[in-house]
């Protein structure tokens, strides 16, 4: 397989093999390997966020609605509950 790279992203791979000690192949591979991790399903950090923040905004939804009272069966339905509300429609 044959990979070309950005000049300046190359120079920046052969730098970081020099000051690692690490052949250009291993540093590319490894890099390789870190990049598909971080984009991982499970270790996608933008969308882990994005979850903990729908998590956090449902259960501040879910305290702010617990209060409310819980709908009572008093028999009647939703148009009459509508009709005593609003009057009924002529």
């Amino acid at each position: 397989m044959n990979i070309e790279l950005d000049p300046q992203d190359r120079k920046r791979a052969e730098e970081l093999s020099k000051a690692t000690g690490k052949g250009l192949a291993q540093v590319l591979g490894q890099l390789v390997h870190e990049a598909l991790e971080q984009r991982a399903p499970n270790g996608d950090a933008d969308e882990q966020e994005v979850v903990a923040r729908q998590q956090q905004e449902l259960e501040r939804l879910y305290q702010e609605l617990s209060p409310l009272p819980v709908a009572v069966d008093d028999g009647l339905s939703g148009r009459h509950h509508d009709e005593i509300l609003y009057g009924k429609r002529s």
